[in-house]
């Protein structure tokens, strides 16, 4: 009988070959008898990126097909300009108008571009009309998984039929955004970014992520390749409209593998993220450095975290970020600024 380890290995020897037809099916083998085989997801994702093979067409359950339907689209065509620049992503699922607020006002008043919000109620239509924000209704019926892994769905969705439109993406968090200055600002243009947490948390230190990536990847996968790895919040993701639908297939496509019950849970997209950002499978993925250009507040010191004299938010030694997540997480200076500014 071969082993796992067997055919693993002989998959390899088949990629390397250049046969990846062949390797890809034994990557699905192994797979299916264990879904939580990183080394396997790793090398068939680098399939999919190199190949654009619909790595979660594989998959049988429901909400899969529907990954497998997306990810089979073939993504836009690149123009000479995008006629509408750079566009802004999110979803706004359970809140209403004051919870929104921060993230719209503060958003227009730095990007006059396009901005997309999928919803799941018509009633924050007349304050999103106000700011010139376009929205989407979906119900709980169009959601075959996790909120936190639908939005991702619903965006990779409207950029394979408009993505021809937008030079660069920003999919971002709502309920615990604002902006400070132009989001679309960063000093280098990478094909896509997105940003560390606190330097002193590490995926296997950090309580929450380290149960994450074992839940979704394993113990051993923590305790090796994402050993002492720095935590990369999915909350802000930045980049060039293909890269960031690559990025959205092949998140949507690892997150399907590691199966029904899994994309349901709260997390996913976390591991999911930093599994692909630090396995590098998406060619010029940069992980950015915290609290220059996006500051994710939620694992920083409150001491570090003021507001100074202009109304600015400011982490130490001195940074003013672009784009703050995660200000309500018992930062009370940053709390009272927001609250006063931004109101429905």
């Amino acid at each position: 009988m071969v082993t796992p380890v067997e055919l693993l290995n002989k998959a390899v020897a088949l990629h390397n070959a250049g046969r990846l037809d062949q390797a890809e099916r034994i990557y699905r083998e192994i797979l299916r008898a264990n879904p939580r085989n990183g080394q396997a997801l790793a090398l068939l994702g680098e399939i999919a990126r190199r190949s654009q093979i619909p790595i979660a067409t594989a998959a049988t359950e429901p909400s899969d097909a529907l990954l497998g339907a997306l990810a089979e689209q073939p993504a836009p065509q690149p123009r000479a300009a995008a006629s509408e620049g750079d566009i802004v992503l999110g979803a706004a699922f359970g809140y209403d108008a004051a919870k929104i607020a921060p993230f719209v006002q503060s958003l227009r008043e730095h990007h006059a571009g396009p901005v997309l919000l999928f919803v799941d109620s018509p009633a924050l239509g007349p304050f999103l009309d106000r700011y010139r924000i376009a929205f989407e209704v979906h119900d709980k019926a169009d959601r075959a998984m996790h909120v936190v892994q639908a939005r991702f769905v619903m965006a990779l969705n409207h950029l394979l039929k408009q993505g021809h439109r937008y030079r660069r993406v920003l999919l971002t968090d709502v309920g615990d955004v604002m902006f400070q200055a132009d989001p679309f600002s960063l000093a280098a243009d990478p094909p896509l970014v997105s940003f560390q947490e606190h330097p002193s948390f590490t995926l296997d230190t950090q309580p929450t992520n380290a149960r994450w990536m074992t839940q979704f990847f394993g113990a051993a996968a923590l305790a090796g390749v994402f050993k002492g790895k720095p935590v990369v919040c999915v909350g802000v993701t930045l980049g060039h409209t293909r890269a960031v639908i690559a990025y959205l297939r092949l998140l949507l496509a690892v997150a399907a593998l590691t199966g029904k019950d899994r994309i349901m849970e709260f997390g996913c997209d976390t591991a999911v993220h930093n599994f692909i950002a630090h396995l590098k499978l998406i060619e010029g993925f940069e992980i950015g450095p915290c609290y220059r250009h996006c500051a994710h507040l939620g694992t920083a010191d409150p001491t570090a975290v003021w507001v100074d004299e202009e109304g600015f938010i400011r982490v130490k030694p001195d940074h003013r970020p672009a784009i703050v997540h995660q200000y309500n997480y018992g930062h009370q200076q940053a709390i009272d600024l927001v609250e006063r500014k931004y109101r429905p």
